[in-house]
């Protein structure tokens, strides 16, 4: 064991949830330690929110509860929410006031921070970074990709190595590789879209033959 639950405990959304505290140094793969014995994290609901392998840890005030999980080497940082099924994995990072929730999953080294919302069944991967005030939900997927500003990404839309941002939205079953999408740019239907920059709505349906490159996979 790496970690145990203390008698501190809060109440969020009817859960009652208990700080963690390691009752072991922390490393990780270098020996380098991240967290020191007897130190204090954030908040779960039980032992099966935060892996007792790895280098996975929930930091400050961030909470982790109902279903989730935190595993491998993932961090939960700051004021941070992880609730319902959300998984977290690999080396992603949580931070600041974001919020994780359905089945979402988080993996590789994706970042998700500030006030950014993911929910649904939206996979993040690659080096992934959401944040500002933006909004992935339902089954987006994203990979290798900077989600920032107001951006919206939903329904079964993809994303690959883009750059997101401003007030864009990108919906239904849109797909998008190596794009920028920014002001107030929409992209939706069946379109997809292919190393260019966007500034404006595109919903010409075109054939789609899966991923681009078998990229996201």
């Amino acid at each position: 064991m790496k970690y145990i639950l203390t008698d501190e405990s809060i109440f969020t959304e009817g859960h009652r949830l208990f700080r963690i505290m390691a009752i072991s140094d922390i490393k990780d793969e270098h020996g380098n330690v991240l967290v020191h014995a007897g130190e204090k994290g954030g908040f779960v609901e039980s032992t099966k929110n935060l892996s007792q392998d790895g280098s996975c840890w929930i930091y400050n005030n961030a909470m982790v509860f109902e279903n989730a999980t935190v595993t491998e080497h993932a961090q939960i940082r700051d004021n941070a929410k992880i609730y319902t099924y959300a998984k977290i994995k690999h080396r992603a990072i949580v931070r600041n006031n974001a919020e994780v929730s359905g089945c979402s999953a988080i993996s590789n080294s994706s970042i998700v921070g500030d006030y950014a919302q993911v929910f649904g069944f939206v996979k993040i991967a690659g080096n992934s970074e959401i944040s500002g005030n933006s909004i992935l939900h339902q089954n987006a997927e994203i990979f290798n990709s900077n989600v920032y500003g107001n951006a919206r990404i939903f329904g079964f839309a993809k994303v690959w190595r883009c750059s997101i941002h401003e007030n864009s939205l990108i919906y239904d079953y849109a797909q998008v590789l190596r794009c920028k999408v920014f002001k107030n740019a929409k992209i939706y239907r069946n379109t997809y879209v292919q190393n260019k920059d966007v500034t404006s709505d595109i919903s010409n349906p075109l054939n789609i033959k899966g991923n681009p490159n078998g990229e996201g996979k």
